[in-house]
């Protein structure tokens, strides 16, 4: 959707550029694989209009550098799991991250 007058270079470049969909994040003690439950449904259906990140509790796995790994899965929602060191500070790095994984979809969207 766009203000600028059809037929204008305005109402062209807005229809040229792929619509923008508002960021859905959910912080979840569940992991998104185990059971197909109300979370799930009600992601998978917020998927069709929103980007979607569910964010899963984190693994632990000795010597490991602290990463976050993604994956889109076929109902289109991201699943991000932190994965981090045995002993990590998980409440310090938690903030890190989700504050730094913010910026970087902001950046990618062309926000400020």
């Amino acid at each position: 959707m766009t203000d600028a007058l059809p037929g204008s270079v305005a109402h062209a470049m807005a229809l040229s550029q792929p619509a923008r969909r508002p960021l859905l994040l959910c912080l979840s003690h569940l992991r998104w694989n185990f059971v197909f439950q109300r979370p799930q449904h009600l992601l998978t259906r917020a998927a069709r209009d929103h980007e979607v990140i569910f964010f899963e509790e984190p693994l632990f796995q000795p010597g490991i550098v602290p990463r976050l790994d993604r994956q889109l899965t076929p109902e289109g929602v991201t699943v991000a799991v932190p994965m981090l060191p045995e002993g990590c500070r998980v409440r310090q790095w938690w903030r890190r991250s989700v504050a730094c994984w913010m910026v970087c979809w902001r950046r990618r969207r062309g926000a400020r």
